[in-house]
């Protein structure tokens, strides 16, 4: 688990908490050496009328092992499907 309590913006979060998630991957693959991964989002937004609202976003189970290569799926199955369905991908 990882948590955020000094991000405002997602992608900053998602972008910092890369090395951590890897080094629990590779621990569990060191022991199991295939593991199926799958990741959360939970986040509290500011409206415009400055309320709050509690979402998540979940990504696919994926199978990986070794020879993946950790940066290529983090962007591919975490990072890229979160903001786009957050909307912070500017232009998807």
């Amino acid at each position: 688990m990882v948590v955020n309590v000094a991000h405002i913006l997602p992608q900053e979060f998602l972008a910092d908490s890369f090395s951590l998630i890897a080094k629990h991957i590779n621990t569990s693959i060191e022991r199991f050496s295939t593991i199926k991964v799958n990741t959360e989002f939970y986040a509290e937004f500011i409206k415009h009328d400055d309320t709050t609202e509690m979402k998540s976003f979940n990504t696919k189970t994926c199978a990986i092992d070794a020879t993946i290569c950790l940066e290529e799926w983090y962007e591919d199955q975490v990072s890229t499907p979160i903001l786009k369905k957050n909307g912070g991908i500017p232009g998807t």
